[in-house]
């Protein structure tokens, strides 16, 4: 079934303070060949200051092979991290994105960026700095929320493009989609994965909430600690049923993070059959870290059965697990 096209709100000025660059002439293929192989080997010659630029350069050139941008944007970065400047990652990736903005892929790779940067940093005159910070001025604080809102305003803009061209193409046949649609399959994988974020098995509630990706979340104070409020289980409505998610008709009729991160695995299968496996086997293991009866052996007590007498056998209610069928 051809898939209608997503239709997206206008969610997105460029969210951290930036001086915007004018995209000058572009490069030709020739001249950005040549460039790529000059920064490759001034990386394994381990000058890194001159690969930054390199790297720099290429990304934001016009020309740049659409395919290959994104790889130059990581590397960039990468030497940035490694000349101790991580605190100029962002505007150098909004610059990027600003260049490439009809880049699908580029979008991708900036989103990927962003969700694995790290999460840290100070306030310094109302700014914030990626990364160590030396001196001992300014306010500390975190950016995984920050980052990951971010990262899915990328991830949905460059969603809707790959759609876009996704359906330029014959509707898919069989079990063996072209690469565009095994790409864009694997875009809506990685999507899932940053919607779940660190929501494990003790932060599965988050995903009951609809993260606003029209507006950026203001930096939080000191570090993240991720799992920490296991004590609440796994999520249920409010009559008491467990919370599964359902599958909604499209992106934009999602009602929680939940449901988008169904809406994304589904749409994955759809797109390549192939991935069905790997996308059951999420599910699967993500409902039984949430409702497996292992996860009984922690919440004993919320169901009145006291450790302190183990000689008394309960076979009623929850504890009536040998009654289960095989399905």
């Amino acid at each position: 079934m051809r898939h209608i096209r997503l239709i997206l709100p206008v969610l997105l000025a460029i969210p951290v303070a930036i001086v915007l660059m004018g995209a000058g002439e572009p490069s030709t293929p020739e001249e950005i060949d040549l460039l790529r192989k000059k920064a490759e080997k001034t990386m394994r010659d381990g000058n890194i200051k001159e690969a930054c630029d390199l790297y720099q350069k290429l990304a934001l050139d016009p020309g740049d092979n659409p395919v290959l941008v994104g790889n130059d944007l990581n590397q960039a970065i990468a030497c940035l991290n490694q000349l101790n400047r991580a605190n100029e990652n962002d505007s150098f990736r909004e610059k990027v994105v600003n260049v490439h903005s009809n880049n699908w892929r580029l979008l991708y790779a900036a989103a990927q960026s962003y969700f694995n940067d790290q999460h840290y940093g100070t306030i310094i005159a109302g700014e914030f700095q990626r990364g160590p910070h030396r001196g001992g001025d300014g306010k500390w604080v975190n950016s995984f929320e920050r980052d990951r809102a971010r990262a899915l305003q990328l991830m949905v803009l460059a969603m809707g493009i790959g759609e876009a061209q996704v359906e330029s193409l014959p509707a898919l046949a069989g079990n063996n989609p072209p690469p565009l649609f095994v790409d864009v399959a694997d875009l809506h994988l990685q999507l899932a994965r940053m919607l779940m974020g660190y929501s494990g098995y003790g932060e599965a509630w988050r995903l009951q909430f609809l993260s606003d990706l029209a507006q950026l979340p203001d930096y939080d104070e000191g570090y993240r600690h991720y799992g920490g409020d296991s004590g609440r289980g796994a999520p249920v409505d409010e009559d008491g049923n467990p919370v599964f998610h359902k599958v909604p008709k499209s992106w934009s009729q999602a009602a929680s993070d939940g449901e988008r991160w169904r809406w994304t695995l589904n749409r994955a299968m759809e797109l390549n059959p192939g991935r069905a496996n790997q996308v059951l086997m999420d599910l699967a293991g993500f409902f039984g870290q949430q409702f497996d009866v292992q996860t009984m052996a922690y919440y004993g007590a919320l169901f009145g059965r006291s450790d302190d007498d183990d000689t008394k056998k309960d076979d009623s209610g929850p504890f009536a697990v040998q009654t289960l069928g095989e399905d």
